[in-house]
């Protein structure tokens, strides 16, 4: 396989990454639950904002964008000690408009539900204290699927 260029950047790489993770994660689980307040075809129109938006907290946060052979896979970084929960970023990353798409009910999933189930496999895998980058989201194009881009470990 040929070598493939990795390029990192930030605010410049949301829509970029917004799009990759789209399709990325357009039968996911877990998206579509987050989701699940909107009707499905429009939930399919909506899922690259909700990406954008949760793209944009990434980046306002300290995290950096990751991506490969031209946003065939991406990935965001989080360095250790930074969070995409920084209330002070929501408005600018475009919250509200999300809280306004999903109502209250799909927020609160997002952060009452989904959010508080990483801190158990992370207190059992980490020591206290220990400092970490956070992979917030991991995303292939469908296309490029199995050539070897962002293969499981």
């Amino acid at each position: 396989m040929a070598t493939l260029e990795i390029t990192t950047g930030g605010k410049e790489y949301v829509p970029g990454a917004a799009t990759v993770f789209s399709n990325a994660f357009k039968t996911d689980p877990t998206i579509n639950y987050l989701l699940s307040s909107l009707p499905a075809a429009e939930r399919e129109l909506y899922r690259p904002k909700f990406f954008q938006v949760l793209a944009s907290a990434a980046i306002l946060n300290g995290g950096t964008i990751e991506e490969i052979d031209d946003f065939k896979s991406c990935g965001i970084m989080m360095p250790p000690g930074k969070d995409v929960g920084n209330p002070l970023s929501w408005v600018q990353a475009g919250f509200v408009g999300m809280l306004w798409k999903l109502g209250i009910g799909g927020v609160r999933k997002m952060l009452n539900e989904i959010e508080p189930l990483k801190e158990g496999p992370k207190a059992k895998a980490l020591l206290t204290n220990e400092r970490y980058y956070y992979v917030f989201f991991l995303g292939t194009d469908e296309e490029a699927r199995g050539r070897g881009i962002a293969p499981r470990s």
